[in-house]
């Protein structure tokens, strides 16, 4: 049987319109907890997106997807959906 790793994979869905406090306020307080962990207890933080790599939140802040919905490699261990206008659109 092949073991888990360590890490445990936070990914954030981002969209047009999205508000840029549900996205940089969860991503951070992930990031300042890594602060705190082992290497190997550590959070891995992903962000995607349907099909473009940059969304605009809604005040207009590009945010850059590190990967597209359709090419996650693997399972998440949380799935973070923010708010904002756009989420009624995907």
């Amino acid at each position: 049987m092949q073991e888990k790793p360590a890490y445990r994979t936070v990914a954030m869905v981002l969209f047009n319109d999205v508000l840029s406090l549900d996205v940089t306020g969860p991503m951070d307080a992930f990031a300042i907890a890594n602060r705190f962990l082992p290497a190997d207890r550590q959070y891995r933080l992903l962000t995607l997106a349907e099909g473009q790599a940059a969304v605009r939140s809604s005040c207009g802040l590009k945010v850059l997807a590190d990967l597209r919905l359709d090419d996650l490699p693997e399972a998440v261990d949380l799935l973070l959906v923010p708010g904002g206008p756009g989420a009624y659109d995907i």
